[in-house]
C-alpha cells in the first residue's frame, strides 16, 4: 500500500500533523508518494533555515536511503527543458573535474509529468560532506534532480552501499517522478535575475564585491584573476546576498553572504563555526587578521591514487549594519598543507573593506530590523520592525525610491515606494483604490471578492484579492500609505497561502504594524 505525504513549506515546523503527513505552517506545498513499507521525516538546515530535506527511510534496512533537497521549491523559477539541462550538465562537468575521477555519465528519464537526469558517482572512498557521513561507509552516491513540466526543480541525493542492487535508486526515481509541487513561480526574468543581487566588477583597483543598492559595504580585491561563478543563485540556495567565484591564478575558491546584522544570532564568530563546521574537520586555527574574525581547518578526501586535502578560511565581519560571512578554500595533496593554508591568509590579508558614505535614501540593518531615513535635506524615515526581511531589489526614478524585500519568516513580499510628501495628491484612500485597479486591470491582473479600505493608525490602507492560476491559494493583497514629515510612504504587501483570505487579511494587517514612519531621521 503507497502513502502520500504532503509537506507544505514555511518557516516553523509544526511536526507531525498525522501519521502520514509531515506539516509546517503556511502556503506552498509537495505531495510525495511514498512506496509501500517507505516512511520520511523533515529536517531544517542548521545552516539556512530556508533549506528542508526529507529523509526517505527505506524498509529493507530502516535507514535512510536518500535526500530530497526542497531549498529549490522556496525560490520556484520557471526553469525551461534546455536551460535545466545545459546549467545541470555544466555543474556535473565541475563536479568530475574537482574530484579527479573520471567524466560522470548523465543519464536521462523522461515521463509525462518530469524530465530527470540523474548520476551515480563512485570512488573508493566518498566525500562526507555530500553524503553527510562517515568517508569510508558508502561505494558512491546517486544524485539525481528534477525538473517538472510545471517549471519548478528539485534535488535527491542518494547514498549507494551496495552498487549492484539498484532496487532503491528505481524507487526513488519513482518518488521523484511522481512529486506534486504547488508554489507560485517567478514568470517575471528581470525579478528573477535581480535575486541575485551582489555584484562582482573590476575597475584600475582590482575586484570589487558588492551592491550599494544593499549596502554601503563592499569589498575591494586586488587581483583581477577572481572571476564570477554562475548559478550564484542556485548555489547559494535562492539568497540575494550570495555570490561565489574563483581565482584560478590562485587556486582560490572564495564564496560569501552579505546580510543583515540581525541574521548574526550568536555571540562571536567562534559560536557559529562551533554549529557549521564538519565534524571531520582537522587542525583547527583561530586567528584576527585586521578586522576579520578567522578560522583556518583542513578536511582530508581519500580519492584514489593521492590523499587530498582540501584547506578551508572562514573569516566574519560586522560592518554597518552587515554582517560578511567568507569562505575561502583550496584543494592540493596533503604534503601542501602549510603552502595552501599560507596562501589562504595571505588573499584574505589583500582585502579591503569599504563603507561607501550615504547618499540620497540610506537604508541600514540594525539588530532590531530596518531603517530607510530620507536624504540629509529632508526629514522621516521608515522603520521596519522584523529579523527575516531581505531586500531583493532597489531603484531610483527621479525623486522616487523604491525596495523590494522578501519576508522568508512570514511569507510576505513587501514593495515599498518613498517619495516626497509634496506627490501625495489623494483626497482619501478610495481614490488611490481606483488608480490601483485601474493599473492591476492594465497589467492583466483581476481582482476578485470585496475590497476593504480602513484607517490603521496613521495608515490608509485597502486590502483586496487577486485571482491566481491555480483554485487552492490565495492571492492576497494589501496597500498602505502614509504622509509625515517631508515623505510619503506607500507600502504594497502580498502574501500567497492556502487558507481563507479573511486569515490572511488580518494575518496583513499584524504584520504593518511592524512598520513605523517618522517625521525625523533614526539613526
Amino acid at each position: 500500500m503507497k502513502k502520500t505525504i504532503i509537506v507544505l513549506l514555511t518557516q516553523l515546523v509544526l511536526g507531525l500533523a498525522c501519521a502520514d503527513t509531515i506539516q509546517l505552517e503556511t502556503g506552498s506545498f509537495v505531495t510525495i508518494t511514498l512506496p509501500s513499507g517507505w516512511s520520511a521525516n523533515l529536517n531544517t538546515s542548521r545552516s539556512n533555515e530556508k533549506v528542508y530535506w526529507i529523509n526517505l527511510i527505506s524498509p529493507e534496512k530502516n535507514e535512510n536511503a536518500g535526500k530530497i533537497a526542497l531549498d529549490r521549491l522556496k525560490h520556484g523559477w520557471a526553469a525551461t527543458e534546455e536551460k535545466f539541462i545545459e546549467h545541470m550538465s555544466a555543474s556535473i562537468e565541475r563536479l568530475s573535474a574537482s574530484l579527479k575521477e573520471q567524466p560522470v555519465s548523465l543519464n536521462e528519464l523522461k515521463t509525462d509529468n518530469a524530465i530527470i537526469l540523474y548520476q551515480v558517482l563512485v570512488w573508493e572512498k566518498i566525500v562526507s560532506m555530500i553524503t553527510g557521513a562517515g568517508l569510508a561507509e558508502y561505494k558512491g552516491v546517486g544524485v539525481i534532480h528534477i525538473r517538472y513540466n510545471s517549471g519548478h526543480t528539485a534535488m535527491i541525493t542518494v547514498p549507494i552501499k551496495t552498487l549492484d542492487n539498484s532496487n532503491e535508486l528505481n524507487e526513488i526515481l519513482n518518488i521523484a517522478q511522481n512529486m506534486q509541487i504547488s508554489m507560485p513561480l517567478s514568470e517575471n526574468k528581470e525579478e528573477e535575475s535581480a535575486q541575485s543581487s551582489i555584484q562582482i566588477t573590476q575597475n584600475e583597483h582590482g575586484t570589487v564585491i558588492g551592491n550599494p543598492d544593499i549596502s554601503r559595504v563592499s569589498l575591494l580585491l586586488p587581483s583581477k584573476n577572481y572571476k564570477a561563478t554562475p548559478g550564484a543563485l542556485a548555489i547559494g540556495r535562492g539568497d540575494p546576498g550570495y555570490f561565489i567565484g574563483r581565482d584560478m591564478v590562485a587556486n582560490v575558491i572564495m564564496s560569501g553572504w552579505f546580510s543583515p546584522i540581525y541574521k548574526f544570532k550568536y555571540k562571536t564568530a567562534r559560536d557559529l563555526w562551533k554549529k557549521d563546521t564538519p565534524k571531520q574537520a582537522k587542525n583547527l586555527e583561530y586567528l584576527k587578521i585586521k578586522e576579520w574574525d578567522v578560522m583556518v581547518h583542513e578536511l582530508e578526501i581519500p580519492i584514489k591514487t593521492q590523499n587530498t586535502l582540501q584547506v578551508t578560511l572562514r573569516a566574519n565581519l560586522l560592518e554597518d549594519g552587515t554582517w560578511i560571512d567568507l569562505r575561502l578554500s583550496s584543494m592540493g595533496i596533503a604534503s601542501q598543507r602549510a603552502d595552501m593554508r599560507k596562501a589562504l591568509i595571505d588573499y584574505i590579508n589583500t582585502l579591503q573593506v569599504n563603507v561607501a558614505e550615504a547618499r540620497g535614501f540610506h537604508l541600514k540593518y540594525t539588530k532590531q530590523g530596518v531603517i530607510i531615513n530620507a536624504p540629509a535635506e529632508t526629514p522621516g524615515s521608515l522603520f521596519i520592525k522584523t529579523k527575516s526581511l531581505l531586500l531583493q531589489k532597489r531603484k531610483t526614478h527621479i525623486k522616487t525610491e523604491f525596495f523590494l524585500f522578501q519576508d522568508s519568516g512570514e511569507d510576505i513580499k513587501v514593495i515599498a515606494w518613498l517619495r516626497p510628501a509634496s506627490d501625495y495628491h489623494y483626497a482619501n484612500v478610495k481614490t488611490l483604490w481606483d488608480e490601483t485597479r485601474a493599473t492591476l486591470s492594465g497589467e492583466g491582473f483581476t481582482v476578485i471578492g470585496d475590497t476593504d479600505c480602513q484607517k490603521t493608525r496613521n495608515w490608509d490602507v485597502m486590502l483586496y484579492d487577486l485571482k491566481t492560476g491555480d483554485k487552492r491559494t490565495r492571492n492576497v493583497n494589501m496597500r498602505a500609505s502614509c504622509v509625515s514629515g517631508g515623505i510619503w510612504v506607500d507600502v504594497h504587501f502580498t502574501t500567497v497561502d492556502q487558507r481563507d483570505s479573511s486569515f490572511l487579511r488580518s494575518k496583513l494587517l499584524a504584520y504593518l504594524k511592524n512598520f513605523k514612519v517618522s517625521d525625523s531621521h533614526v539613526e
